[in-house]
């Protein structure tokens, strides 16, 4: 693929990603402050649209789990939901999972950038899936509950999941070119389109339903960009439907 071709390709993922976050936060800002019925909302044109932005269908129902698969013990015992919020506790938990996953992603692309073998096109779709990611973590964090600060329990930033981050760095670090980075980042994106599609078998809200649903189609987007630049096999970019065989499973990879 030319190199003009990726940066197309790179722009138009962004704007989908640009639409799709202003939609989700729109949707999002109605439900809480106005007086439209939360279930009118999540039932808008806008919320399906977004469900084929990656370009492969959606298999809902395809991997229905029970939250307590996906929630470890510890996790669930110690969730806690506020006042302000009817999001059911289990997916609170899944809710920071996915906001872990996303600053991993984001970590590792800075880590790909940081080795200096990504340039031109390659290195401008790093940085604004990079960016993706960090916005894509800022959604997540506006459906948790607002953390409070006071002397003895001090307010922490979000962090990156190590558990997920520590299977991608080795790669990283080890890879001796841009095509093995590349081809990282689209295990990366495959990995977590896949994780957001076993998570829509779980999540009982409808708010962390919309959200997770309006950010899977970008992250296929991703795995699509560099699968195309890779040359890699069609099926292997554009399934004929998005499965959870690559899901990291939150039980399973749950940060520490």
């Amino acid at each position: 693929m030319s190199m003009r071709a990726l940066r197309q390709l790179t722009e138009h993922a962004d704007e989908e990603h640009r639409e799709a976050m202003k939609t989700l936060q729109e949707d999002l800002a109605e439900a809480h402050l106005g007086t439209v019925d939360p279930a009118a909302v999540a039932n808008r044109r806008s919320f399906m649209r977004n469900l084929t932005l990656g370009g492969a269908a959606v298999a809902f129902g395809a991997a229905l789990v029970p939250a307590a698969g996906l929630v470890p013990a510890a996790m669930a015992q110690s969730a806690t939901t506020t006042a302000a919020s009817d999001i059911p506790d289990a997916d609170l938990m899944l809710v920071r999972f996915a906001r872990g996953l996303e600053l991993a992603v984001k970590a590792a692309y800075g880590g790909m950038i940081a080795t200096g073998k990504l340039q031109g096109a390659p290195l401008e779709s790093a940085r604004t899936f990079a960016r993706h990611h960090g916005q894509h973590a800022d959604a997540l964090t506006a459906l948790l509950p607002k953390q409070t600060s006071n002397d003895t329990a001090p307010t922490t930033a979000p962090a990156a999941n190590d558990k997920i981050l520590v299977l991608f760095t080795p790669r990283i670090t080890a890879a001796p070119d841009e095509n093995a980075l590349m081809q990282i980042a689209f295990d990366i994106e495959t990995g977590a389109a896949s994780t957001y599609q076993l998570l829509m078998g779980t999540l009982e809200s409808w708010e962390t339903a919309a959200a997770v649903a309006t950010i899977e189609p970008i992250e296929a987007q991703h795995a699509v960009v560099w699968g195309q630049t890779l040359n890699l096999p069609t099926d292997q970019w554009m399934p004929a439907f998005q499965t959870t065989a690559a899901a990291l499973n939150p039980s399973q990879y749950a940060a520490s």
